[in-house]
């Protein structure tokens, strides 16, 4: 027991990974950005309802479009867009409405490889992308999670995947292509960090992987002019 009150883990053995509490030893000013300095453009957003139980993530589009310009965000790219019905009306709601500020990002039904049918993939890219799309979203479950008929996992480099590709090169859209270049066969799937700093050194860049206790750390970074990617 600490001075404080507070019970000590004394076997590291049987920490759990919910009960850890790490206490931040570093104190430094903070500094609240309101607005970009230039006009930005957010790469990488969650603005659908496939992700929160069929609500729309914005409730009101208005209020986040006066949000974006307070801040001098350009546009953002919408990652939610999924297929069909649900790509529309992801499109009326942002795209179409507010027109050079919105690209919304298509998904594509990997239900079709359980089903033996993975032509349809490619024609429902196709489709999404005459609808309106202005790429394809690959989710990490593309590698640890999609299965085929046969139970088993399928990985970006199957060539049953090629014609989508192929299909995606044709229409000039684009695809995040770096979890092919990051898999790692002894773990068996992507999102391993130290991959992704070796595919980031094949661009003539450095990276390193760190664990930041604080937002207060993270604006270390920044006043050092260190780009961060966050997981």
């Amino acid at each position: 027991m600490t001075d404080d009150g507070k019970a000590v883990m004394t076997d590291l053995d049987q920490l759990r990974l919910c009960d850890y509490r790490p206490v931040p030893s570093l104190s430094a000013p903070s500094h609240r950005v309101e607005r970009a300095c230039a006009p930005a453009i957010d790469a990488h957003t969650h603005l659908g309802r496939w992700l929160t139980g069929g609500t729309w993530a914005v409730p009101s589009t208005t209020r986040l479009a006066d949000l974006m310009d307070s801040c001098n965000i350009a546009a953002v790219v919408n990652m939610d867009g999924r297929w069909g019905a649900e790509l529309e009306a992801n499109l009326d709601r942002y795209d179409r409405s507010y027109p050079g500020r919105f690209a919304t990002f298509c998904h594509v039904d990997w239900a079709a490889l359980a089903d033996g049918e993975p032509e349809r993939l490619a024609a429902s890219l196709a489709d999404s992308v005459a609808r309106g799309a202005r790429g394809l979203k690959v989710w990490k479950d593309l590698g640890l999670h999609v299965r085929d008929g046969q139970g088993r996992l399928v990985m970006p480099d199957d060539p049953r995947l090629s014609p989508l590709w192929e299909q995606a090169a044709e229409l000039d859209v684009p695809v995040p292509d770096v979890a092919r270049e990051v898999y790692d066969k002894n773990f068996g799937g992507t999102g391993n960090w130290i991959f992704n700093t070796a595919y980031a050194g094949r661009f003539g860049m450095e990276a390193f992987v760190t664990r930041l206790r604080s937002l207060t750390e993270a604006e270390l970074f920044i006043a050092a002019g260190i780009g961060r990617l966050v997981t």
